[in-house]
């Protein structure tokens, strides 16, 4: 007998309300597949590794454009600010012209850039794999910049931002 044949699992809602207590950066994650546009907002973006310089996505099998970031080989991922909820609103909404609405730094093949973000790393895709319900892409981090301002996190099912500017020492 194995040691976690008998293991009870937690339930679903038990589990996304302790998950709702934990701060999540807000992420608009970007790609061009196949010359078209493709975004969402992500809020499972993690570092995975610092050599090679390695991020993980998490994407719903839900998702519209599940299907276009398998696929991508180029992915830019947007750490908002605070002020930026309306974006990270529009590119969780289905159907909606995102691109079109967003202050957005267009660049040919190359992902496009969320304006005014506190972060964006530009990335290649290394790997994906399939865990339960989400699509995991491991990202490969070619460059990395960062902005002022704050950061905009997800906590208890909302929006919130956090208090002052980080120093920027180091």
């Amino acid at each position: 007998m194995r040691p976690d044949e008998h293991a009870v699992l937690c339930g679903q809602r038990e589990f996304k309300d302790m998950m709702a207590r934990v701060p999540a950066a807000v992420a608009i994650v970007t790609a061009v597949v196949e010359g078209e546009l493709v975004g969402l907002t992500a809020t499972s973006v993690c570092s995975v590794s610092a050599n090679p310089a390695t991020l993980i996505v998490a994407i719903d099998h839900e998702s519209r454009s599940v299907h276009a970031f398998r696929n991508a080989d180029r992915v830019a991922v947007n750490f908002l600010s605070t002020g930026q909820e309306d974006l990270a609103e529009l590119f969780a909404t289905r159907g909606s012209d995102k691109f079109a609405a967003a202050e957005i730094e267009f660049r040919g093949a190359l992902p496009p850039r969320v304006l005014g973000s506190v972060a964006v790393a530009d990335c290649r895709r290394h790997m994906s794999h399939d865990v339960a319900d989400h699509l995991l892409l491991f990202l490969q981090v070619e460059s990395a910049e960062t902005g002022r301002g704050a950061p905009l996190v997800w906590m208890d099912r909302g929006f919130a931002g956090v208090v002052g500017e980080a120093p920027w020492s180091r």
